[in-house]
């Protein structure tokens, strides 16, 4: 497993950032809140750290922000 509970983690899709509370048979439970709690149960290969995730997306906005939005 990658991940335990108390990791925070992302969609590899984006959206919003959460807690890991529960990890069984490759499945992770998540939970979030806006006006509201949120929980849901997600594929672990769907996830990814935040900070990996910051950490990717930050790195193509800078290469795009050097190159124009053009790689080869």
């Amino acid at each position: 497993m990658r991940f335990k509970p108390g990791d925070k983690v992302i969609k590899i899709t984006g959206g919003n950032k959460m807690i890991v509370t529960e990890v069984s048979e490759g499945r992770v439970t998540c939970m979030w809140a806006t006006e509201e709690v949120h929980i849901i149960d997600i594929p672990e290969s769907d996830l990814m750290t935040v900070d990996n995730y910051e950490l990717t997306f930050n790195r193509e906005d800078r290469i795009n922000e050097l190159f124009g939005g053009r790689r080869t």
